[in-house]
């Protein structure tokens, strides 16, 4: 039975982010599973590190998330990436993330 109150190991396995209120997966994975079927659309409108985008990839939905500072959509991509062991690709380019990042700072991959 769901509760109100849920307790939730905070592990380290990215403790490098820098994101100041960066939330473990499980917080957001349980309020996806219980609010949308596999396939839906998860709507975040402050993606920060990306936890609410990894916990839909990891349950089958689609997160469909706006960041504003550029900095924490780096961390929300980058996390993404070390969870699902994934290179996100730009979908109307094909580009990788990778690539982007070489050419937006100016190196090759």
């Amino acid at each position: 039975k769901q509760t109100t109150l849920w307790q939730i190991a905070n592990r380290d396995q990215d403790a490098e982010t820098v994101h100041g209120t960066q939330k473990p997966v499980e917080c957001m994975r349980r309020p996806v599973l219980n609010n949308s079927d596999p396939g839906q659309a998860v709507y975040e409108p402050f993606m920060g590190s990306g936890t609410t985008l990894i916990a839909a990839e990891t349950t089958n939905r689609i997160c469909l998330g706006v960041e504003l500072n550029p900095a924490y959509v780096d961390v929300a991509v980058e996390r993404w990436q070390a969870f699902t062991g994934k290179a996100a690709v730009h979908e109307a380019t094909g580009s990788t993330w990778a690539e982007l990042k070489a050419e937006r700072i100016g190196t090759d991959t």
